[in-house]
């Protein structure tokens, strides 16, 4: 057991310079736990500890809290917040590690602390996190931060050879404001536009779709007033260096590279797997706002209304 005292322990933000250290005690943590990585296993900026914590800070994304014993990095808890204005107040923390000789000294306790400050001080108003049904040590922890279970996903993750349900909890920083009427009807008054099946097709979303999906977007957004993305949003997400995944944007740009270079649309690939599907997702929609039949996607597609501007494991 290190003979350091709790009150010899400091916890901060993790800076650049940390970006070595944090992954050297990620690895470590992970060998000690059966709740985060597998041990030996690399996260998407693993070997640029650095880089990811510089562009976190830029952008404003996200923090990590560290504890030190001397220069050793003990402990971490890594927050992020969401892309979009709808969501931005609401913190999500993902990565949540302490090294097992440290336990019971209220370390976890201070890193909450610590992220509940930095939440408080960009208005958030909420804090979320995910935790293995089974994780009591951390259960508790996060009940005497003022967590409470939200629901369970079934079947949420597997390793070492089993399968764990996940409770999903939450923590509001600030009172909860009385329901605004939106003055739309709700769904059960909306009208339902009847279409056979045989009208409409589902297939992964291509390059040369891009004109007809922004043109979606843009009625979806301006006609819809329940999502998380809002009108806003397509002009403040095109500023960030890393756009939402579906964007327009991304299969924009994509699609002036391709023709740069002589890339055949048909042929080439313009986004990630798990990219493609979420947006193929979104473009197989039933809902008769976003769907097209069978070659009138291009005659019938309205025009932009000339006002509208062209989420590591849980511990």
């Amino acid at each position: 057991m290190p003979e350091a005292s709790e009150s010899s322990i400091e916890i901060r933000l993790a800076v650049p310079a940390d970006g070595p250290a944090l992954g050297a005690a990620i690895k470590r943590i992970d060998g000690e736990t059966e709740y985060l990585g597998e041990p030996g296993e690399a996260l998407p900026w693993t070997g640029r500890e650095s880089d990811y914590l510089r562009e976190l800070e830029e952008k404003g994304a996200g923090i990590y809290i560290v504890a030190l014993d001397g220069e050793e990095i003990v402990g971490f808890l890594g927050a992020f917040a969401g892309w979009l204005a709808r969501n931005r107040g609401v913190i999500y923390i993902a990565h949540i590690g302490l090294r097992t000789a440290y336990r019971g000294r209220r370390l976890g306790g201070r890193l909450f602390d610590a992220v509940e400050a930095w939440a408080r001080e960009r208005s958030a108003h909420r804090l979320e996190l995910q935790v293995a049904e089974g994780n009591r040590r951390a259960l508790a922890l996060y009940h005497r931060q003022g967590f409470a279970i939200e629901g369970t996903m079934v079947d949420s993750f597997r390793g070492s050879g089993r399968s764990y349900d996940c409770h999903l909890m939450g923590k509001l920083l600030v009172d909860f404001p009385a329901p605004v009427s939106s003055g739309v009807p709700s769904q059960t008054q909306l009208p339902v536009a009847a279409a056979p099946a045989a009208a409409f097709a589902l297939r992964p979303l291509r390059a040369e779709d891009w004109r007809e999906l922004r043109v979606w977007e843009t009625v979806l957004l301006r006609d819809t007033p329940f999502l998380l993305k809002t009108r806003s949003c397509r002009r403040s997400v095109s500023k960030r260096t890393s756009p939402m995944p579906w964007s327009t944007s991304g299969v924009i740009s994509w699609r002036r590279r391709s023709s740069r270079t002589g890339a055949s649309a048909s042929s080439a690939t313009p986004m990630s797997r798990s990219s493609r599907s979420r947006a193929w997702r979104i473009w197989a929609s039933s809902s008769s706002a976003c769907c097209r039949p069978i070659g009138d996607a291009a005659s019938d597609a309205p025009s932009p209304p000339g006002s509208t501007p062209g989420r590591a494991s849980a511990g």
